[in-house]
């Protein structure tokens, strides 16, 4: 029986079946453009991040320009802004290894207390 169902495999084809070929076709299609798609996705967003960057530059020129504006038109009525802190990024966290099972309890699972 087993023979048998190798040879009927290797008699099959997708030529004989246009049903079978055409919904196997229309997934591999699928799978690629949704791959594009992706790819698409990551580019669009990286030039998002870059124009945000760019543009968070010329706001703060912006601003540098209005600030001095107002000291040249208001010397006396010109109060200085206390400057904002720089932000830090602070890094996660370390991830703590995962310590192996005391001795004497390999293998053994802790019960859930009640």
């Amino acid at each position: 029986a087993k023979q048998k169902d190798q040879e009927a495999a290797k008699e099959f084809s997708l030529l004989n079946h246009p049903e079978l070929l055409g919904r196997v076709l229309r997934i591999k299609f699928d799978q690629v453009r949704a791959q594009e798609y992706k790819k698409e996705g990551r580019r669009r967003l990286k030039d998002v991040q870059e124009a945000d960057k760019a543009l968070e530059v010329v706001f703060q020129e912006v601003k540098r320009i209005h600030t001095a504006l107002d000291k040249l038109r208001n010397p006396e009525e010109y109060v200085e802004p206390e400057p904002e802190p720089p932000k830090v990024e602070e890094p996660p966290p370390p991830v703590k290894p995962v310590k192996a099972a005391a001795k004497g309890k390999k293998g053994k699972v802790p019960e859930p207390e009640p």
